[in-house]
């Protein structure tokens, strides 16, 4: 296991649903206590940003979930304050707004709604940041909708949150130079990926690797993608975020 860096885990929904994207609050629970227990140290996204701007020199954690699935409030946000531990949700704006279903699933689950999203963030366990507007992968996007839905996302966050955006997620991990390049002209400190990896710190944040964490992952999944055992990209995962299909 690596001794330094930042270790991502990404999330989607935190219930008992029989859902691909579902992480059952047990599960949840005893995935937190394994990483507290091995030495890692949480961080809130935000603030590892700041300590990737050189090399990190001890073992850290960030939580965060995509979407803004209601049962993150539900069942999430419980456990990470009884552990003491911040976490950050990507949400697109369009859903939020209730404009917009999560059109993957043939019966939506909830979304969370902006009143909700300011009571979360005026805790202080989680902190809000930008998963575009239409939740679209980019690459497939013209120009000019990648980046509206870059730079009209955060500024809706922002308006609707008071508080500058550090961090865009991309949708379904996928992205490409020209994704990177709109990040970083929209102001963004950093972006996530669905690459796994550690994140030891001293590079650009546009591109940060991150763990992510499925409904069948049993305790030994979880541990060995904690260790890294599962952090090699397959060259067929690097073509598909790298490329517009």
């Amino acid at each position: 296991m690596p001794t330094s860096g930042i270790r991502v885990l990404g999330y989607h929904r935190i219930t008992s649903a029989n859902d691909v994207l579902a992480t059952s609050p047990r599960e949840f629970r005893r995935q937190m206590e394994w990483m507290l227990e091995a030495g890692f140290s949480p961080i809130r996204l935000a603030d590892a940003i700041d300590l990737l701007k050189g090399p990190v020199e001890r073992l850290f954690f960030c939580v965060t979930f995509d979407d803004g699935y209601h049962d993150l409030l539900d069942h999430g946000v419980r456990i990470l304050r009884d552990l003491e531990i911040p976490g950050t949700v990507f949400v697109p704006t369009l859903m939020i707004d209730r404009q917009m279903p999560f059109y993957w699933y043939e019966h939506p689950p909830r979304a969370l709604s902006w009143d909700e999203l300011r009571d979360l963030v005026s805790d202080g366990t989680v902190d809000v940041q930008s998963h575009g507007r239409t939740h679209y992968p980019l690459p497939s996007l013209s120009d000019s909708d990648a980046e509206v839905e870059i730079f009209t996302s955060k500024s809706e966050i922002e308006q609707q949150l008071g508080y500058p955006l550090t961090s865009f997620c991309y949708p379904a991990g996928r992205y490409g130079p020209r994704e990177a390049a709109l990040v970083q002209q929209a102001g963004y400190r950093a972006a996530i990926t669905t690459n796994p990896g550690i994140n030891s710190g001293g590079e650009s944040c546009d591109a940060l690797s991150r763990t992510m964490v499925y409904w069948r992952d049993t305790l030994a999944d979880f541990s060995a993608k904690a260790r890294g055992a599962l952090d090699e990209t397959t060259r067929l995962q690097q073509f598909v975020r790298f490329h517009r299909l």
